[in-house]
């Protein structure tokens, strides 16, 4: 009997280390609830052509400067937009691109809408079409993703009063 007692020593020490070693582990889980909303941004870029825009932005100013019928040439001005003279005022025009982007929606394109703040006496178009403080259609089905080149146009009557400039011209893209 007395050669089994170290055999026996011997496995308990071997065991110790693995007793000691043995971690206890507990686990859980955390859910996770809520709704992907879709939705699309409204992106200014500037038209290599075109006004030097604030790019990468959903709103941007557009400063023209000082401009007059007679005192400003007809022609492509230093900031990039053209002058004309009419029968009844003058106008400027600059292209401008404008991206729609969308995030989670099945939607494969976007309808854009455009109007002034107020119906004052200048003139703007986009694209040819008449603004108002009526949501005017530019677009029904817009690409998203594709920059996009609109014409920004806006005329002065000459019976206009001399004063500051102050317009807003708001854009909405809404998804088909």
């Amino acid at each position: 009997m007395a050669k089994r007692t170290p055999l026996l020593i011997a496995a308990t020490v071997l065991l110790v280390p693995a007793l000691a070693s043995a971690q206890t582990t507990a686990g859980g889980s955390l859910a996770l609830s809520g709704e992907v909303d879709g939705s699309i941004v409204l992106i200014f870029w500037q038209d290599p052509a075109g006004y030097v825009l604030a790019e990468g932005a959903s709103s941007t100013t557009v400063d023209l400067g000082g401009l007059s019928a007679y005192g400003t040439p007809n022609a492509l001005l230093a900031n990039k937009f053209t002058k004309a003279l009419d029968t009844d005022g003058f106008h400027v025009t600059t292209p401008f691109l404008l991206q729609v982007l969308k995030a989670n929606l099945s939607s494969t394109n976007y309808t854009l809408t455009a109007h002034l703040g107020d119906n004052d006496d200048t003139v703007g178009e986009v694209d040819g079409v008449f603004l108002s403080t009526t949501p005017a259609l530019i677009t029904s089905t817009g690409p998203y993703t594709t920059k996009v080149q609109h014409i920004l146009y806006a005329k002065f009557p000459f019976t206009k009063t001399a004063t500051s400039l102050s317009d807003i011209i708001t854009f909405t893209a809404t998804a088909n």
